[in-house]
Order: C-alpha cells, then sequence, then structure tokens
C-alpha cells in the first residue's frame, strides 16, 4: 500500500474519532495511549460539511502542550475556527480580534505547527487569539480542510454557534478579516460593528 494513503488513513481514523494528537507524545483517547502509526483506514467517505450541519467536537494541543476538549471552546458562544492561516494572516486575525469580540464571535485558529513553531510565533506575533495545535490533520480531516494530495491544511473557516450548530463556512481560501466579519455578522444577523474597518483589510 503506498506510503500516502497509509498516512492519509491515519489522519482518517484520528478524526474519526474526534481527538487531535502529536506524533512524539502519544495522544489519550479514551484514558488509552494512541499509536498513530498501527492504524490504516480506507478511502473517505464523510459528506463535506455544510451550514446547518453540526460541527465535530475534538480534543486538541494548545502551544504549552496541554490537552483542551472542544466543548469548552464552543460553550461560550459563536467560535470563528480559521485552518491554515499564514503567519501574515495570522497576524491580520489577531488584529481584527476586537471587531469580531464585538460581534460576540471569539476566534481560533488551527495551524499545522509543533509545539515550539507554535509558541515562538505567538511570542513574537504577541498573539492572544487561541492557537490549536493539529500536526496529525486529525482537525483538518474532522472539518474537511485536509487535502488528501499532499496532506497538507487547507485554508477555510466555520463560524459555529455554542450548539456546534455550523452559522456560516468556506473552504479552499481563506476570506480577509474584513470578509470574515462581514460574514459572521450576517450569518448571526448582526449590525457590522463599528471597529470593523481595518487597516489593509
Amino acid at each position: 500500500m503506498p506510503l500516502r494513503r497509509i498516512m492519509l488513513g491515519c489522519s482518517l481514523v484520528l478524526a474519526c474519532s474526534a481527538q487531535a494528537a502529536e506524533r512524539d507524545p502519544a495522544a489519550p483517547i479514551n484514558g488509552a495511549p494512541l499509536d498513530l502509526w498501527t492504524h490504516i483506514a480506507s478511502d473517505p467517505t464523510a459528506s463535506p460539511l455544510d451550514v446547518g450541519d453540526r460541527a465535530p467536537s475534538f480534543s486538541y494541543l494548545d502551544v504549552d502542550g496541554i490537552w483542551h476538549d472542544s466543548a469548552l471552546l464552543f460553550s461560550n458562544g459563536p467560535v470563528l475556527l480559521v485552518f491554515a492561516p499564514t503567519r501574515s494572516e495570522i497576524e491580520a486575525l489577531e488584529k481584527s480580534r476586537q471587531s469580531l469580540a464585538d460581534l460576540g464571535v471569539s476566534a481560533a485558529m488551527v495551524v499545522d505547527m509543533r509545539a515550539g513553531s507554535a509558541a515562538r510565533m505567538v511570542r513574537s506575533l504577541n498573539i492572544e487569539t487561541p492557537i490549536i495545535r493539529d500536526p496529525v490533520k486529525a482537525i483538518a480531516g474532522l472539518y474537511g480542510t485536509l487535502d488528501p494530495s499532499s496532506l497538507s491544511h487547507t485554508p477555510g473557516y466555520f463560524l459555529v454557534d455554542k450548539n456546534r450548530s455550523i452559522l456560516s463556512l468556506g473552504v479552499g481560501e481563506l476570506p480577509t478579516p474584513a470578509q470574515l466579519i462581514e460574514a459572521s455578522a450576517r450569518a448571526l444577523g448582526r449590525p457590522l460593528p463599528e471597529t470593523s474597518s481595518l487597516p489593509g483589510s
């Protein structure tokens, strides 16, 4: 079996179990350690997510290597999950944090990064927006933002309410912060915040 198919299968099995893990420390699933490379899965059959669908739950590692559950992330109101932002997009999204907060939306960025790289980026850019690390692409597999040919994250966003209902989404290209704010306001039926005019947006 080609190595690429085996690697894709590993990501898909993790996605089905709604967990995210690192290759170096084994991830706990139901209290048991997980060896990523013992799993082989068949080709994906899951349908793409759409507006109105229930967003998948997951656990994840933050930049400090601490495990969290997505239930806590979604519990305080709408969350804008942003997948595969570049460094410049992360910086721009951080500047839009107040505008999103004025809409009642919090943001979280899902990145394919190891702990050291993510921690250095957070320090250098002074980021307060939560960074969700997904180095084995399990969360990307859950949300359909994994390119099956390259096994890399695909840019996209999902606006998810506290009941885990998807209110708005886009996969394949990441909108500008201003466009994300507009899409969030439209999906929530709320007026644009006065702080939504961002430099360079």
